[in-house]
């Protein structure tokens, strides 16, 4: 539907990603950033409760996303 090298509408989300963060507020940057990073370490403290071991928590993540691509 939308051209990838169209400038609105194109891209990866990735890269969308990228071009919010360098051009937003860097206060509003900063807030979210603060907050995700809690929501990671979070995340893996929990997973070091069901997996134990740094080395399985990386390795599951990295099979998750192998195995639902499509939904990431």
């Amino acid at each position: 539907m939308f051209n990838e090298d169209d400038e609105l509408f194109g891209g990866t989300a990735e890269k969308k990603y990228f071009d919010i963060m360098f051009n937003a507020n860097r206060n509003l940057v900063e807030f979210y950033m603060t907050e995700n990073l809690e929501k990671i370490a979070v995340m893996e403290t929990l997973l070091e409760e069901i997996y134990g071991d740094e080395q399985d928590i990386h390795k599951a993540v990295r099979n998750y996303a192998v195995n639902n691509a499509q939904e990431l």
